[in-house]
């Protein structure tokens, strides 16, 4: 390959990258905002979370969902952050 292909392709990959970054970053501050006292959890037969704010069900389900979201954006962003590495590794050892 030329450097010209490696220079593209590591334009893309870091593009995704940062495209993965503002992905998490969006994820976290929407839970930081609607969720700001997480975590709700199940106890005595209802949902609250740790100010002792109620929840219903279907909020419960959705900051479930949320969570869900946050760690799958993180796993996302790590498996981005792989070929940046050895990219970098590589025009470095060069």
């Amino acid at each position: 390959m030329t450097t010209k292909d490696n220079s593209k392709r590591r334009k893309v990959v870091q593009s995704i990258w940062l495209g993965c970054v503002v992905l998490v970053v969006a994820v976290m501050l929407y839970g930081i905002i609607r969720y700001p006292h997480a975590p709700i959890r199940p106890r005595g037969g209802g949902y609250f979370d740790k100010a002792g704010h109620e929840f219903t069900e279907a909020q419960f389900h959705n900051f479930k969902t949320w969570e869900y979201c946050l760690f799958g954006s993180f796993g996302v962003l790590g498996i981005f952050s792989i070929p940046l590495a050895l990219s970098q590794r590589n025009r470095r050892a060069r």
